[in-house]
């Protein structure tokens, strides 16, 4: 999101908050009040709750969950007006059944630990992202797989042992579609403490479970 801009104002925001002298530096969080993906003209990219914004809403979120400033973030919104289900612009169905882009975001609130750690990756289509409770050991990481290809990934896991692996996969028939799934693929074998390699589905988002 550095490249695309995406997040640039919360950026600027954090980089002048860190040039700030003490205490202030130290006093100032910022609160992401509202944020959504969405082009507004709706020509460039249609306005619909589909895979496609909830891979970019996950995404957004998770690169503001590494900002430690940040204190606070809202998708906006959990319940648009009106009678559209699929608006971009809506967490749940009128049911209160989680749209696509619900369905993304809900693997942040299901699957973070207690503080975001450092990833990197070699792919540039994939974007990694992990969390880790030091008190159960638990390291939970989400690989974001943003080409409309399938990609292999091989886990570089280092300073957790890895005695258990877990996989779940959330995808969709195409970047388009309004019903994507998040599906249990279950246990990933583990070879001397090292998870096998995983082929990561087209424009999708797999979470790694790891004890």
């Amino acid at each position: 999101f550095r490249e695309t801009g995406a997040l640039k104002y919360l950026y600027e925001a954090n980089t002048l908050i860190e040039n700030l002298p003490s205490p202030h530096r130290e006093r100032i969080k910022i609160a992401v009040t509202e944020f959504g993906a969405r082009e507004f003209s709706g020509k460039l990219w249609p306005e619909r709750n589909d895979l496609g914004h909830a891979l970019v809403n996950f995404d957004m979120q998770g690169h503001m969950l590494l900002l430690d400033r940040v204190d606070f973030s809202a998708f906006w919104n959990t319940r648009w007006f009106g009678d559209d289900d699929f608006a971009c612009a809506t967490f749940t169905e009128k049911d209160n059944a989680l749209t696509a882009i619900g369905k993304g975001l809900s693997l942040w609130g299901t699957y973070l630990q207690k503080q975001m750690v450092e990833t990197t990756s070699n792919h540039f289509s994939v974007v990694p992202f992990a969390s880790y409770n030091p008190q159960t050991k638990k390291l939970n990481i989400w690989l974001l797989n943003k080409n409309i290809d399938a990609e292999e990934a091989s886990l570089d896991i280092r300073g957790v042992a890895v005695n258990s692996v877990n996989v779940k996969v959330f995808s969709g028939k195409s970047d388009a579609d309004i019903n994507p799934e998040i599906v249990d693929e279950g246990a990933l074998a583990v070879h001397d403490g090292k998870a096998a390699p995983l082929l990561l589905k087209p424009l999708s988002i797999t979470v790694v479970e790891i004890n």
